[in-house]
């Protein structure tokens, strides 16, 4: 498996992460980080819907981005809640853009490793279960997605120089960092090698460039 970044500079970059529930983003002006925040939103799945149009069509005026990013939804093995994230991620990405934003999706794993957040290694996971024994393997993964989470938002402070305690916040940053272009891939081993560990170097910073 392989993949290419195509490298073109936007002046105006929005980096979005999105739920059912809430929209953060962060906004990049000539490659520097000028604003962030998250809106909450409430009520039953129409009223919510409603309220992230709406959101979203503000800062869409307000912010002006010259391109959209944002992280690719994960495979959801529910019909409804598929359902569900299309209505809201298609009403806030069609929103906030513009006639001239170019919109990206980005996979999770993509910005991820090309901030250095990578995978845990096979030490990391049994130190996290030496140290919290007896746990369900769903427990273990929502246990790592919580350690990446927080090593972005320490990226975040690192490389930007602001304190967060937000993780929706820290990884509308992190998307918003990047300059994806294209993504384009060749996958030889199947769907699988997207998640085995062997392929991380694909994923890091050099694999990107």
């Amino acid at each position: 498996m392989a993949f290419k970044r195509m490298s073109k500079e936007y002046n105006r970059v929005v980096g979005l992460d999105l739920s059912t529930n809430a929209i953060a983003y962060s906004l990049f002006v000539d490659g520097k980080l000028t604003e962030w925040g998250r809106w909450e939103l409430k009520g039953d799945t129409d009223i919510r819907l409603k309220q992230a149009s709406r959101v979203a069509r503000n800062l869409g005026l307000r912010l002006k981005p010259d391109k959209l990013v944002y992280e690719a939804a994960a495979y959801v093995n529910n019909r409804k809640t598929v359902i569900t994230l299309a209505m809201f991620y298609g009403a806030i990405v069609s929103s906030i853009a513009l006639d001239h934003t170019v919109i990206k999706s980005v996979p999770a794993i993509t910005w991820q490793n090309a901030i250095g957040n990578k995978s845990l290694t096979k030490a990391e996971k049994a130190h996290l279960r030496i140290m919290t024994p007896d746990k369900s393997a769903v427990w273990y993964k929502n246990k790592e997605r919580e350690v990446r989470k927080q090593r972005t938002i320490q990226w975040v402070e690192k490389h930007h120089g602001v304190v967060l305690t937000d993780d929706d916040v820290a990884d509308a940053i992190a998307q918003g960092a990047g300059r994806y272009d294209a993504i384009l891939l060749d996958v030889d081993n199947g769907p699988d090698g997207l998640v085995r560990d062997e392929n991380d170097r694909i994923y890091s910073r050099a694999g990107l460039i």
